[in-house]
């Protein structure tokens, strides 16, 4: 990271902010499971601060909400709600999804954002046994992790912001290509059970990982 060589402040300042030049800071949209466990809030406080130490503005406060005063809300507010937090997390550059407390809510809206190709951590404190197993996407990683254990979690949430940087979709292009190539690219595709945009890009993050080894 960045150390102090000497006690002049000012060197130090410069030194913190060539280091942070070179980093990406996103919007992360932190995902759980509403609860009163105060054990399990305090792992999403552990979480949240790290991501947050680490310069990333992180959206949480609907995973502290009582889960007592949603139930009191009429349909129109909890509709209302559903709405308001699904487009701020689409706006976001990621999702941190910890999942140890299984939720259809939260599980709906990881589906949601793997749809949008929004690059998404699944943490666990257990083995992960559901059924992204059965259908890998490119953009998911499920990680098991150690709550006591802060600098393997440190390290998982490091290594995923690096892939999310690398992954999520910034640009936007227009490509022309022949009715074989369409017609091929189509059937790949249907056979892997993705999107067409994401075979292409597939193959060229393969192309990509391939040139730098």
């Amino acid at each position: 990271m960045c150390y102090v060589i000497h006690n002049n402040q000012d060197f130090h300042y410069i030194i913190i902010n060539e280091y942070y030049k070179y980093l990406t800071f996103m919007n992360i949209y932190f995902l759980a499971h509403i609860t009163s466990d105060s054990k399990i809030r305090d792992t999403y406080k552990k979480i949240i601060d790290i991501l947050e130490k680490m310069g990333h503005t992180v959206h949480y406060n609907h995973v502290f909400e009582n889960f007592d005063d949603l139930e009191n809300l009429s349909k129109a507010s909890l509709e209302e709600r559903a709405k308001k937090l699904s487009q701020m997390m689409l706006k976001c550059d990621c999702l941190v999804f910890e999942g140890t407390l299984s939720s259809t809510g939260a599980g709906f809206l990881l589906s949601k954002a793997l749809t949008n190709s929004i690059p998404t951590l699944f943490l666990i404190q257990r083995k992960y046994c559901g059924l992204y197993l059965a259908d890998p996407n490119r953009l998911l990683i499920i990680k098991y992790y150690d709550v006591s254990n802060t600098d393997k979690l440190k390290q998982i949430i490091d290594k995923f912001i690096k892939f999310a940087d690398k992954k999520r979709l910034t640009k936007r292009f227009n490509l022309m290509i022949s009715d074989s190539l369409y017609s091929f690219i189509e059937e790949q595709s249907k056979k892997m059970n993705i999107s067409m945009s994401d075979y292409i890009r597939n193959l060229l993050y393969d192309k990509m990982d391939g040139n730098n080894h």
